[in-house]
């Protein structure tokens, strides 16, 4: 919006403005000196920083704080404005391709939405008022492999991995999410076209055989992840 915007006194006060004369169809003109309010909010929102063409510094330090599967997550600090207009935002960038923003202020992201055990170069370009952007800062990260146990947001705890046909099994949710994830969402499949949600349940096979149970957890962030374990009925 530009600062013409902000100039409008909506009980027409000549507030920001100098009034027609009296009898003449002369338009409200803005009140220009500095030290007058047309002239003070021009300056401050549209004046200041507009003529900036000096760039941010690039952030510092990024590094990568965590992952799972699907997802990274970011830190890094702060860059700095010299021009005049101030930092605005930091833009996140995947491989080249912008991913989104963060407000200034903040120097933590998580990128979501990734491929499991995938590299990926993410960058963070600072942005200030007047548009200008630093040069990016990047890191190479890959995100962890379906499966791998040390990513797992949550665990099947069976109460057996043997039994006989007809025999009900137990399974539970063990909770690895960690800290500052929790778990919204907890899919089952049986491996007998059977399925089911939660974090508890019961479940017999009608027949013999070597069975794979899947548990499916989304966090958050939505990120996910998939536990599998092997059942023998017999």
């Amino acid at each position: 919006m530009g600062w013409i915007s902000w100039c409008f006194d909506d009980s027409w006060a000549p507030t920001f403005f100098d009034s027609p004369d009296a009898g003449a169809n002369e338009p409200w003109t803005l009140k220009d000196d500095p030290e007058q309010m047309g002239g003070y909010i021009k300056t401050w929102l549209g004046g200041t920083g507009s003529d900036d063409t000096t760039a941010p510094t690039a952030p510092s330090n990024l590094s990568v704080t965590g992952m799972t599967n699907s997802s990274v997550s970011l830190g890094w600090e702060s860059a700095s404005d010299a021009g005049g207009s101030g930092l605005s935002q930091y833009v996140i960038t995947v491989d080249g391709s912008r991913d989104h923003t963060v407000l200034a202020g903040t120097t933590s992201t998580t990128v979501s939405g990734l491929s499991a055990g995938t590299s990926y170069e993410i960058g963070v370009r600072a942005v200030d008022g007047a548009g200008n952007e630093s040069a990016a800062a990047t890191v190479t990260a890959t995100t962890a492999e379906n499966g791998g146990s040390a990513e797992l947001l949550a665990e099947i705890a069976p109460s057996t991995t043997t039994a006989a046909v007809g025999e009900r099994i137990t399974f539970q949710v063990e909770d690895t999410s960690g800290s500052g994830q929790w778990i919204t969402a907890l899919d089952w499949s049986f491996g007998d076209g059977t399925t089911a949600t939660g974090w508890w349940n019961e479940h017999a096979y009608d027949a013999a055989g070597t069975y794979t149970v899947a548990l499916t957890a989304t966090d958050n962030e939505s990120d996910t992840t998939t536990h599998e374990i092997t059942v023998t009925v017999s």
